[in-house]
């Protein structure tokens, strides 16, 4: 994994962090009928997260790593919408 690699995954983590705490104080204290929204954005978050980071990891030659460049932008793009971020990492060469 490259110095940008790893520096964006860093980012991606700090941002999911800071959202979490963020939005758990509001599922604890807010709108019970917004709690589902809100749960969901968190678990949703979650997942996507990981299919960023398993993408970028090492692979082998056995790996089902399934997406592509622009699939796993897509889900970059996902997650800075749901955090209100705007975490960028050039795919063009992969």
């Amino acid at each position: 994994m490259t110095g940008t690699e790893t520096t964006f995954l860093t980012n991606l983590n700090d941002a999911q962090v800071i959202y979490v705490n963020k939005i758990s104080t509001q599922i604890w204290i807010g709108d019970p009928d917004k709690l589902t929204m809100r749960k969901m954005k968190v678990a949703l978050l979650e997942a996507m997260v990981e299919i960023i980071e398993y993408w970028f990891r090492d692979t082998t030659d056995d790996d089902d790593n399934c997406f592509t460049s622009a699939e796993i932008q897509d889900v970059i793009d996902h997650a800075n919408k749901i955090m209100g971020t705007v975490l960028y990492i050039d795919l063009t060469d992969y």
